[in-house]
């Protein structure tokens, strides 16, 4: 498609009662295509161009391969240069990306909205407080100068290319106009179900653990059974993550295994992978993303400096604690432009943690997994009596109600050679805030952090991961009708307990359309190219044992505009140098 637009010289849009300043744009005329879309945007006197061709004076370019049919992965990589100032970067990179994805988002937010149906005067809630801090935002942004601190600065970044982002789709989207609080809202994702509670919980009245009736008036389940309790709850957390540090025969390091498979619904497979590299490249990121997403929220991202970012949602049982909290929009920091900040930024994963830990929610509780492989490259080869000196491989931080807690825990690496992460609290502190231990006495072992499913599954499958390949099998697995002799295997006959949950596949209460939906592997060798391995769709078991998912006709009432009929797709490889070329199966060696 060709377009050309005039827009009148110093245009400035009102919008919520703030300004949202947006370069003059007096003409621009480009074609998008349905495969393939490189654009590039540039300043020609008091004019910003858009065209598809890369001219010298380029302030951004980017290029959007869409292969969600085909390999279930879109790829999007954004470049800015230093022909301007980082506001003006961060700008253009945002509307070029609303530009080329504009659909994608579209479907995205269509999909993501509906499909809350069911809490939707709560998802106008949410909306409506959004819209409250975008209108807070943008005004704050109008402040941004050259004195301001470091930290504000670099913050603000991140909503300037939300506002570049906002100006590129709506000038594409001709029927379905997004403001910046729905802009926020698809930011905000993986947070729906946190902020759902807040909005439902913090201004009723206690509900005490251990009320005989307490899943059902707490979360209006339809059972009290314990143990279906927490398997209906985390079909709505996020996420398995998986850590390995691998030795030899004669325990010396050989490698650093990590990796992430994605829990979600089914309905949000229009999947972007982006690459952003900003200013000359003085900072890069890749990371698996959605569309009109500016950072992972799945997430998984490996950054130039060689950190390995990971998460995976905790989940709040004691509602309760939603009761201490009070969000104020005036104060609110959206979680994606703390996490751009840092992962853009951070040098080192203390470093990272300290810009994160700034302006917290309390709504995304969340477990996130920082890993420098700058420090693995020095322990590499060493033999593990010899590395324990070494602090700083991986830092862990903990975001609760209330609470922000980090500590280094290299030596858990070191001792157990392995870290396992799947919607429990690992820190103390963390489990004391959140009361696990009266959890566990009331409810099970089935709740605690060492006893649950996924860490039975990670423990009997620990020793015998050393490969790439291994690592994928590991976080795809789901023993559910395959041969496997461990007896004790909890997915053997719940679908909905593997590593890779498929709760499609079970019946009556538990069933819904949500599971697993990708996995992401990487190594020592691979981060260093910015790399990794992925997958995306429901696993089909280490055997092919179950079948890939296909959308029914009539008989899937959940929404999936624009997701591929079927979702069973190759692996492939993903970096800095793959993203712009044509996409090719990985096979592991």
């Amino acid at each position: 498609m060709k377009f050309a637009i005039i827009i009148t010289l110093c245009l400035y849009l009102l919008i919520n009662s703030a300004i949202i300043r947006e370069p003059s744009i007096q003409y621009y005329s480009f074609k998008t295509q349905k495969h393939i879309t490189h654009l590039s945007m540039y300043k020609e006197r008091h004019s910003y161009i858009i065209t598809n061709s890369t001219p010298k004076n380029s302030i951004a370019e980017v290029t959007y391969i869409n292969d969600i049919e085909t390999f279930g992965w879109g790829k999007l990589n954004v470049h800015t240069y230093n022909k301007s100032d980082e506001y003006t970067q961060s700008y253009c990179a945002g509307y070029l990306e609303g530009i080329v994805t504009y659909q994608e988002i579209s479907n995205f937010y269509y999909n993501l909205y509906n499909n809350y149906h069911k809490e939707s005067k709560l998802i106008d809630k949410i909306i409506a407080f959004l819209e409250l801090v975008s209108k807070e935002l943008l005004s704050k942004l109008s402040q941004i100068t050259k004195d301001t601190s470091f930290y504000e600065y670099q913050l603000y970044l991140s909503f300037q290319q939300l506002v570049g982002l906002y100006h590129g789709y709506n000038s594409m989207s001709k029927d379905n106009k997004l403001s910046i609080g729905k802009l926020l809202l698809i930011q905000s994702d993986s947070e729906i179900p946190e902020l759902l509670n807040y909005f439902k919980y913090h201004k009723k009245e206690l509900i005490q653990l251990g009320d005989k009736n307490y899943f059902k008036r707490a979360f209006g389940l339809k059972s009290n059974n314990p143990n279906k309790a927490w398997i209906k709850l985390i079909s709505h957390s996020r996420c398995s993550a998986f850590i390995k540090l691998v030795t030899d025969n004669q325990n010396r390091v050989t490698d650093l295994l990590s990796g992430h498979t994605t829990w979600s619904s089914y309905s949000e497979l229009i999947r972007i992978y982006k690459h952003y590299s900003f200013n000359n490249n003085t900072t890069s990121l890749i990371f698996s993303s959605y569309p009109g997403v500016l950072t992972s929220t799945d997430d998984f991202i490996i950054s130039k400096n060689k950190l390995v970012i990971m998460e995976t949602t905790i989940e709040v049982i004691d509602i309760n604690l939603y009761k201490q909290m009070k969000l104020e929009y005036k104060n609110y920091v959206p979680n994606f432009m703390r996490v751009l900040l840092a992962s853009k930024n951070a040098k080192n994963n203390k470093e990272w943690i300290t810009l994160f830990r700034k302006n917290m929610s309390g709504t995304y509780s969340s477990q996130w997994m920082i890993l420098d492989y700058k420090i693995f490259n020095k322990i590499k080869g060493k033999t593990l009596n010899k590395v324990k000196q070494y602090k700083n491989l991986f830092q862990l931080t903990e975001e609760i109600p209330n609470k922000i807690i980090s500590h280094d825990i290299s030596n858990v690496l070191y001792n157990k050679k392995y870290f396992g992460s799947y919607n429990r609290a690992f820190l103390n502190s963390s489990k004391k805030t959140l009361n696990q231990q009266l959890i566990e006495h009331l409810y099970g072992n089935k709740f605690s952090y060492n006893d649950g499913n996924r860490a039975l599954i990670f423990k009997h499958f620990n020793r015998k991961i050393r490969t790439l390949k291994q690592m994928n099998d590991l976080l795809r697995y789901n023993g559910y009708k395959g041969n496997n002799d461990w007896k004790e295997d909890p997915s053997k006959k719940s679908p909905s307990k593997g590593i890779s949950a498929r709760f499609d596949l079970e019946k009556g209460y538990l069933y819904e359309l949500s599971g697993g939906v990708d996995t992401k592997v990487t190594n020592s060798s691979l981060v260093n190219q910015m790399g990794s391995v992925v997958v995306l769709g429901p696993t089909q078991g280490n055997i092919n044992q179950l079948k890939a998912f296909t959308w029914r006709k009539n008989k899937d009432k959940v929404y999936h505009k624009g997701v591929p009929k079927k979702l069973s797709f190759p692996h492939l490889m993903m970096s800095p140098d793959t993203i712009n070329g044509k996409s090719q199966k990985y096979v592991f060696k």
